[in-house]
């Protein structure tokens, strides 16, 4: 279809806002406080849409709402408007209360042909932008959010489709354990 693979033409900078999880999908859980890494990631995207100045930059959402939209899905999206920037919003879970923090990554290598046996992959030529990109926005984080724990930044080398199946530089944000003690002030408080 020519109509989907034509790529966007861009007028400003574009960030791909991808709000992990939703709907039937809730990803990581705290059932004591029945609360859903989805509904965190959704809150996370829409702090992160406010503070954004739409007249310099273009944001499009892989998920808006709380609605279940396949990766690969969300990775075509992306791939229209190939970005400046994909940032994924994801929160950790872990049963240990006292894992806790935030952390970005980055992919070291990209994914180039999966079918069902077989996958290639090359190094991730966006690498070092996304590098940039983190060592930008995690002393940030590190200063809004004081009291919890920065897990700094690493490259991947595990398969996370949404920061190695794109052209474009690609972050995971982990903001944070979903059953952590120290972090639920975070992941609950709406300011």
């Amino acid at each position: 279809n020519k109509e989907t693979d034509a790529v966007v033409k861009k007028t400003r900078p574009v960030l791909i806002l991808d709000a992990g999880h939703g709907a039937i999908d809730p990803g990581a859980v705290n059932d004591s406080l029945n609360l859903y890494e989805k509904d965190i990631t959704r809150s996370i995207a829409d702090a992160i849409l406010e503070k954004i100045d739409t007249n310099k930059i273009q944001v499009i959402e892989t998920r808006p709402g709380d609605t279940n939209i396949h990766r690969h899905e969300r990775i075509k999206k992306a791939n229209l408007y190939q970005p400046d920037l994909l940032l994924t919003i994801h929160v950790n879970g872990d049963p240990d209360t006292t894992y806790n923090g935030f952390e970005m990554s980055y992919s070291d290598s990209l994914v180039v042909h999966m079918d069902h046996k077989d996958t290639i992959s090359i190094l991730n030529p966006n690498r070092e932008k996304a590098a940039k990109y983190i060592k930008t926005f995690v002393p940030k984080i590190a200063k809004k959010f004081p009291v919890m724990r920065n897990r700094y930044y690493h490259a991947r080398k595990d398969r996370i489709w949404m920061i190695c199946a794109g052209r474009y530089p690609s972050l995971l944000l982990e903001f944070g354990f979903i059953n952590s003690r120290k972090d639920l002030a975070y992941l609950t408080n709406k300011k």
